[in-house]
C-alpha cells in the first residue's frame, strides 16, 4: 500500500500561521463520539450524502449550457470533421483533427456524434460526467492521503464541482480534453495510494498519454506524492529497510517506464500541421514577450478566482506594456516564494508541497513550452484548479481550527456558523456558475461578451462578425468587420481574416469597387506559406466581376 501522512497531528500548514494544525477538529459537519471509529464512520456518511447533494446541485448549474451552440473548435473539430462522425471508418476516427495524439477525445466525441449528432446535449452531459467523476477522485484521493480530514476532501470536491471558473471546461466542447487530462491523472494517483499493481498503474499512465500529451508527467506526479505526503526521502524512495525493492517502488519503476511510450505516440498519432495551421506553436510571438504575459497572468487567475464576472472562452494576446512587467513581477515573486517554502517545509507542510508540485506540473507545459494563439483560457485551468482550490480549503480550516480554540460561544452555534459559511460559499459559486450558463444559449451572445470585455480586441470584434454573416445578417457584419480592422495595429497576432470577410460581404451586396479597395489592403508577401488559394480565388472572381461591369457600363 501507497503511504500517507500517518500523524494528522504532525501535519500543518502555514509555518508563520502559528502553525496552526488540523488535529482537534474535522469541520463543522463533525460530530463528537465516545467511538473515534464510530464518528469517523458517521461523518464520511454524512459526507458522501452531501457530496452527491452538490453534485446534483451541480447538474442543475450546468443545466442551462446543454442547448448551447458549438463554438470556436468545435465547429472545426466535430461539425466539420467527416471523419470523426464515423463515415470513413474507426482508425480515421482515431488520426484526426486538430490533436491526432489525443484518442479519447476523438473516439468520445464519435460517439456522442452516434447518439445526438449536432445536437450538444450528449457532449455535455459526457463532460458534466466526467467533471463529476473527477471531483469523486479527489474526494477519495484526499481522504485517503489526510486519514481523518474528510471534511477538508469534501469541501474541496465540493467547490471544484460548482466554482465558476470549472464552467468552460464542460460547456465548452473541447473543454473535455482538460476533463480528461485530470481524469487519468486522478486514476493513476488513486490507483498508485491504493496499492494497486504496477502493471495496472503503468496502464493508466499510457492511457493518460493518448488523453493528453502532458500527462506523460504523471509518473512524476507519483514521485512528488511519496516525497511529501508519503513521507519517503530519496534514498528509500524504491527500497525498504533492508534494501529490497518496495512495492511502491515497483509502482514507481513501471509508472516511470511507462513514459517511454510517449515517444512512439507522439510520432506515430501527431498532426503535422499543428506547428503552423493549429492553435499552438514554437514561433507565434517573441518568446521573452510571451514568458512575460504568461507570468502576469498568474496574477489574472488569482483575480479571476474571486472575481469569476471577467471570464471569457477567449482571452486575446496583449502586447506587454509597463502594467504587464509589474503583474509579471508580482507573479514571479509569487511562485518563487512558494516554490521556496514548498521546499523548504517539505516536512511539516507535505499537502502543501505537494500542490504546489501538482500545478507546476498541471500548468507549466501549455503555459510557457508552448505557446498560444488564445494564451490564457480558463478550461486549461480545470488540473491546477484543484491544487488551487485544495490549498486554499485547507487555509480557510486551518483558520478555522484556530478559531475554534478561542472562541467562547456555544459549540453547536459555532459548528452552525461554520456549516452556514461553507453552504454559502457552495450555493453562492453554483448559482453564478447557473447564470453564467444562461450567455450560452447562442453564439451571438457569447462573443458580445467577449467584446464587452475587449472591445479593443480585434479577434473580439471579427468573432461576431462571423456569426453575424452566418445569419446573412451583412451589414451588422461588416459594421464589426470594419471595427476589427481598424483594431488590427493593435493586434499581437494581426490577420487577414476580417479584411478578406469585409471584402467577400462587399462583393456579396454588389459592391465592387468597394470589394477591390478593401481586398488590396492585404499585402501577399506577408503570408508564411504563400497567398492562400481562397485568396486568389476571390480576387479572381472580383476581376471578372468589374470586367462584366465595366462592359456593361460601355
Amino acid at each position: 500500500m501507497a503511504t500517507h501522512l500517518e500523524s494528522c497531528a504532525d501535519f500543518k500548514i502555514g509555518h508563520d500561521f502559528c502553525l496552526i494544525s488540523f488535529r482537534q477538529f474535522d469541520g463543522p459537519f463533525s460530530r463528537d463520539s465516545k467511538s473515534g471509529v464510530e464518528n469517523a464512520n458517521r461523518n464520511s456518511f454524512r459526507l458522501l450524502i452531501l457530496l452527491s447533494a452538490v453534485a446534483a446541485l451541480s447538474v442543475l448549474a450546468y443545466l442551462p449550457s446543454f442547448s448551447g451552440p458549438f463554438i470556436y473548435d468545435d465547429i472545426r473539430q466535430i461539425l466539420a470533421n467527416r471523419a470523426l462522425q464515423g463515415r470513413e471508418g474507426f482508425i480515421d476516427i482515431i488520426f484526426n483533427g486538430i490533436r491526432q495524439i489525443r484518442v479519447w477525445q476523438n473516439l468520445s466525441f464519435a460517439l456522442n456524434w452516434f447518439i445526438s449528432s449536432d445536437n450538444g446535449w450528449s457532449y455535455r452531459a459526457f463532460n458534466l460526467a466526467l467533471h463529476i467523476a473527477n471531483a469523486c477522485f479527489i474526494y477519495v484521493f484526499l481522504s485517503r492521503a489526510l486519514p481523518g480530514r474528510r471534511f477538508l476532501a469534501w469541501f474541496t470536491a465540493a467547490i471544484f464541482l460548482v466554482h465558476p471558473l470549472q464552467f468552460h471546461s464542460v460547456g465548452y466542447i473541447m473543454g473535455r480534453i482538460s476533463l480528461l487530462q485530470m481524469f487519468f491523472t486522478m486514476l493513476t494517483l488513486v490507483l498508485h495510494q491504493q496499492g494497486s499493481r504496477p502493471a495496472i498503474v503503468a496502464t493508466t499512465v499510457v492511457a493518460g498519454i493518448l488523453a493528453k500529451e502532458s500527462c506523460v508527467l504523471n509518473p512524476l506526479l507519483l514521485v512528488a506524492y511519496e516525497l511529501t505526503i508519503g513521507g519517503r526521502t530519496i534514498k528509500n524512495l524504491f527500497s525498504d529497510s533492508d534494501g529490497a525493492v518496495s512495492e511502491n517502488g515497483r509502482r514507481l519503476i513501471w509508472a516511470l517506464s511507462a513514459m517511454l511510450f510517449f515517444v512512439p505516440a507522439y510520432f506515430l498519432l501527431k498532426d503535422p500541421r499543428n506547428i503552423h495551421e493549429g492553435t499552438a506553436g514554437f514561433d507565434l510571438f517573441p518568446y521573452w514577450d510571451y514568458i512575460v504575459v504568461q507570468l502576469s497572468n498568474y496574477v489574472f487567475y488569482a483575480e479571476l478566482l474571486f472575481s469569476p464576472w471577467r471570464m471569457s472562452l477567449v482571452h486575446p494576446y496583449e502586447h506587454p506594456n509597463s502594467e504587464t512587467y509589474v503583474r509579471a513581477a508580482i507573479g514571479t515573486l509569487a511562485l518563487l516564494s512558494a516554490c521556496w517554502y514548498a521546499f523548504r517545509y517539505r516536512r511539516s507542510s507535505p499537502l502543501f508541497s505537494f500542490l504546489f508540485i501538482f500545478f507546476i506540473f498541471s500548468i507549466a507545459p501549455t503555459n510557457s513550452i508552448v505557446q498560444m494563439k488564445n494564451p490564457f483560457a480558463e478550461y486549461r485551468l480545470y488540473q491546477p484548479n484543484f491544487a488551487v482550490f485544495t490549498g486554499l480549503a485547507a487555509i480557510g480550516l486551518a483558520v478555522w481550527n484556530y478559531l475554534k480554540t478561542r472562541q467562547t460561544r456555544e459549540v453547536a452555534a459555532f459548528r452552525f456558523t461554520g456549516g452556514l459559511i461553507c453552504a454559502t460559499c457552495i450555493v453562492g459559486c453554483a448559482a453564478y456558475t447557473h447564470g453564467y450558463a444562461q450567455i450560452w444559449k447562442d453564439r451571438i451572445t457569447i462573443y458580445k461578451w467577449g467584446v464587452g470585455l475587449y472591445p479593443e480586441s480585434s479577434e473580439m470584434q471579427t468573432h461576431v462578425g462571423v456569426e453575424h454573416e452566418r445569419l446573412d445578417q451583412l451589414d451588422e457584419a461588416a459594421s464589426h468587420y470594419e471595427i476589427a480592422a481598424r483594431l488590427l495595429e493593435k493586434d499581437a497576432l494581426p490577420t487577414v481574416r476580417p479584411i478578406f470577410r469585409l471584402a467577400k460581404i462587399r462583393f456579396r451586396q454588389g459592391k465592387f469597387e468597394e470589394a477591390e479597395k478593401t481586398i488590396n489592403l492585404i499585402n501577399e508577401d506577408s503570408f508564411r506559406f504563400g497567398t492562400p488559394p481562397e485568396l486568389l480565388e476571390f480576387k479572381k472572381q472580383l476581376r471578372e466581376q468589374l470586367k462584366e461591369k465595366d462592359a456593361h457600363g460601355t
